[in-house]
């Protein structure tokens, strides 16, 4: 992804800390792109699964739904294989 993808086509709200998942590595692992309150200021990590969940809630960040389809069933699958409650990670939290 270039610069200009990521700033032109993912609706990150400026000044608010937003992640998207890009893949599920070995059945364990969530590979996601995290945005630091900054559209232009990314970076991608590979975490285990209880991981991702509480960077997502120590980090308060906003989940951007996968752009393939494939991703979200394997992010789904992911969360029911490890007792984590599927979903966006900011809608699990809160409930």
């Amino acid at each position: 992804m270039t610069y200009e993808e990521s700033e032109t086509d993912l609706p990150i709200p400026e000044g608010r800390n937003c992640a998207r998942i890009m893949g599920v590595k070995r059945e364990l692992f969530v590979e996601f792109e995290f945005f630091a309150g900054d559209p232009t200021l990314s970076v991608e990590l590979i975490l285990p699964i209880t991981a991702f969940v509480e960077f997502c809630s120590v980090n308060d960040v906003l989940m951007i739904d996968p752009e393939d389809k494939e991703v979200a069933i394997a992010y789904e699958k992911l969360c029911w294989r490890h007792s984590v409650k599927p979903g966006r990670p900011d809608i699990v939290l809160a409930r």
